[in-house]
């Protein structure tokens, strides 16, 4: 297990995890010291390893991730064309940059990279946990030392502390319910995720639990099987049962406790009333008005950056906290079409050989989950890990592939060394 873990922090795939989510820990006081931007960093860093990397392939790549990085392509390019018309001169030119260097590469380095080699994408996800056992530990020593309606900890608010904390609950279940462990496996798998769900109901932000709602697939997944044109019942469905009635067990001792969790009340008022809470009431409104700004330029947008400026924000980032809105109202159904046609290549190409693969079904788990993120919160460069998870969908890999690349590479070194 040590081994393993070494392993991860001294790979590729731990500085691009670390570059993905330096937003999320670079503000805390305790790196105040680092006298560089340690996004900026941790991007020159993964870069330079990838090239290392594709220099010992000898630039091999798969068709279907040339396919998509075109895709991707012609979605930056199309941006950077409607800056011509684009009243943001500051914002739009940051936003545009920004889809050639942060999105392109959290895009990129999973297609090119990880996405190529299936222990590649075992040690991406073991970083992604990681990095959220961290931000738990963190979160159980702020909650330990104050007593803030809303969880604050590396210098994040609580909506970046909800998102890290809600992918160590999609790693978790899946390697729970996709996997055969021990007992003493999964109570220690449940016990952790008890632990991330707590801290995720206190920690404020609703938009993080919304996104769990995927792992209700990933359950009727591994609950039902088809046989003979009809629906059975597996192993699986007796402890997936018990899981979800826990589960619901514990939410009602929360809402009946005297203190009742900041991130339980504020998902409740979704439910209650003409009015959802100041965020989400905001939220509807910048939706409504997003829809008319894109009526104005149905076809090609009002230009990359435009939607603040033309919501009296001004030229400084701004957004309607939803992608479609997003990209409808600044680059048009013409950029709105290349997005979804991008989804739908990497859609594809994951359920290409689904089957029971426990990486795909991480990725796909992963990748809902940041769509509905994406749906009420964040603009472009915040949601690009959205981007990153449909690069991972280029993973093609299987336990025969796998065999056949390790037999191969054992002739090859035979050959070498006779």
């Amino acid at each position: 297990m040590t081994q393993t873990i070494v392993r991860v922090v001294f790979s590729f795939e731990f500085i691009f995890t670390l570059f993905l989510f330096a937003g999320r820990y670079k503000g805390d006081p305790r790196f105040q010291w680092v006298p560089f931007d340690l996004t900026l960093f941790f991007l020159i860093c993964s870069i330079a390893i990838s090239i290392w990397i594709l220099i010992n392939q000898k630039f091999h790549f798969r068709k279907n991730a040339l396919a998509i990085l075109a895709i991707y392509f012609c979605l930056s390019i199309y941006a950077l064309l409607t800056l011509v018309w684009s009243p943001s001169y500051v914002y739009g030119f940051e936003k545009a940059l920004h889809l050639f260097t942060l999105i392109f590469w959290a895009f990129a380095g999973a297609v090119i990279i990880i996405a190529q080699d299936r222990e590649r994408v075992k040690r991406f996800f073991i970083s992604i946990f990681l990095l959220s056992f961290w931000m738990l530990m963190e979160s159980v020593l702020f909650l330990g030392e104050n007593e803030s309606a809303f969880l604050n900890v590396l210098g994040g608010n609580y909506l970046g502390v909800g998102r890290i904390l809600s992918l160590g609950v999609i790693l978790i279940s899946v390697f729970i319910l996709m996997r055969k462990n021990n007992k003493k496996t999964t109570i220690f798998g449940l016990f952790l995720l008890t632990a991330y769900l707590y801290v995720m109901f206190v920690s404020g932000g609703r938009g993080p639990l919304v996104s769990l709602v995927p792992l209700l697939i990933l359950l009727a997944y591994v609950s039902f099987n088809k046989q003979g044109g009809q629906l059975a019942l597996t192993k699986k469905f007796i402890p997936s049962a018990l899981a979800v009635f826990l589960a619901v067990i514990g939410i009602i001792n929360l809402l009946n406790s005297d203190k009742v969790p900041q991130g339980l009340k504020r998902f409740l008022l979704l439910f209650e009333g003409n009015s959802m809470g100041d965020s989400a009431d905001t939220r509807l409104y910048f939706y409504a008005q997003s829809f008319d700004l894109w009526k104005e330029s149905f076809f090609f947008g009002n230009g990359i950056g435009s939607w603040p400026v033309m919501m009296g924000i001004g030229d400084k980032r701004g957004y309607p906290h939803n992608i479609f809105y997003e990209v409808g109202s600044e680059l048009g159904v013409i950029g709105l079409a290349v997005l979804v046609i991008l989804m739908y290549m990497s859609i594809h190409m994951l359920f290409t050989n689904f089957k029971q693969d426990i990486y795909k079904a991480a990725i796909l788990m992963l990748f809902l989950s940041m769509f509905i993120n994406t749906m009420v919160s964040g603009d472009l460069s915040d949601n690009r890990f959205l981007f990153t998870t449909l690069g991972l969908m280029c993973y093609q890999n299987s336990f025969k592939q796998t065999t056949n690349v390790m037999n191969n590479r054992l002739i090859e070194e035979r050959g070498l060394n006779n």
